[in-house]
């Protein structure tokens, strides 16, 4: 049995599954986030640790389980939060969570060109590298230590300070093509003091099927790689990126899911489940984790019914039979279309 946990904006989630990845039973508990200040966002992480246990419980209690019967454990979570701690791994305050953006004010100087090349991230105050020169200026005492929410749960659960290449990526501190951080926004003398991605790369590559992708991760999506898309999102910056991303593409073959019938194995089971239905499902069942009363489906839509499952016409079908309220904004209007 395996266990997976979901740390969101607004709660914490937890899903029990077989080996073949079908829910058992799951469990959440609701918590809060606070704006002080106009573009601050910040979140106690100890909100996150006392949620955990009553979460998992109501989880293996839904499927009738132990925590014994537990295998293994999933963590995902909420991306571009940062949290600075102590030599202990203790918080020494709140997590500057993904929709904050106090750093806005640390962006110049930096060289931005330069770090979209590398890191191949838009340059943002949200992301990770930018809180951390804003904290650097501000902290005291000084951080040992920078985590995103998820990697502070690992080390609280497993005490080991490691954060994986998706969550690295997202940063603006990795660079691609050395698989390494390249700490291009912290202040001179700065010590690069975020958990270390690379214990669990090397963890992982020991184990025979299991490769990480830095290159191509941003976020922990576990989806099919586009190959094609990528290759128009870098057209517009020069032959430069098309040759660097052509040898990142020969590092290791792809497959490209949609292009294929294969799906995940844990969705193999199900039927006329392609992969864009398969996402649209995914968004509507985070949404609807709230209770189908709180959620509202915007749709800009023309009302045609498309080419199948997975269209605009399908994710309003799928949201309105679970009880969300849809509010249609007609493309024909808005935009005089015949």
């Amino acid at each position: 049995m395996l266990l997976g946990i979901d740390i969101g904006t607004q709660s914490l989630k937890a899903v029990v599954t077989d080996e073949a990845l079908r829910p058992l039973g799951e469990g959440s508990r609701p918590y809060a986030f606070s704006c002080l200040h106009p573009g601050w966002a910040e979140q106690d992480p100890r909100l996150w640790l006392a949620a955990l246990r009553p979460a998992i419980a109501d989880a293996l209690a839904a499927a009738g389980r132990s925590g014994g019967d537990v295998r293994g454990i999933g963590i995902a979570g909420q991306l571009d939060g940062c949290l600075a701690v102590d030599a202990a791994g203790d918080p020494l305050g709140p997590c500057l969570i993904w929709m904050d953006r106090r750093a806005e004010a640390e962006m110049p100087g930096i060289d931005l060109p330069a770090l979209r090349r590398r890191t191949g991230v838009v340059p943002d105050p949200i992301h990770m590298g930018a809180k951390i020169r804003w904290l650097s200026r501000r902290s005291t005492p000084a951080a040992a230590m920078y985590h995103q929410p998820v990697s502070f749960v690992v080390q609280r659960l497993c005490g080991a300070a490691v954060m994986d290449a998706a969550l690295a990526s997202t940063s603006m501190l990795y660079d691609l093509e050395a698989g390494d951080y390249a700490p291009l926004v912290l202040l001179p003398g700065d010590p690069n003091a975020l958990a270390d991605q690379r214990a669990i790369e090397q963890r992982l590559r020991r184990r025979p099927g299991h490769t990480v992708h830095p290159e191509f991760q941003s976020g922990g999506n576990d989806v099919g790689i586009v190959v094609e898309s990528f290759v128009h999102s870098v057209a517009s910056a020069g032959p430069a990126w098309v040759e660097r991303f052509n040898r990142l593409v020969g590092k290791s073959p792809l497959r490209v899911l949609q292009m294929t019938e294969e799906m995940p194995r844990w969705l193999g089971g199900k039927r006329n489940y392609g992969v864009w239905q398969r996402d649209n499902l995914w968004m509507l069942y985070n949404a609807l984790a709230h209770g189908a009363t709180e959620v509202t489906v915007i749709a800009l839509w023309d009302g045609g019914v498309g080419d199948g499952p997975g269209g605009t016409a399908d994710l309003v079908d799928q949201a309105r039979k679970r009880g969300a309220k849809i509010v249609i904004l007609s493309a024909k209007a808005l935009f005089a279309l015949q």
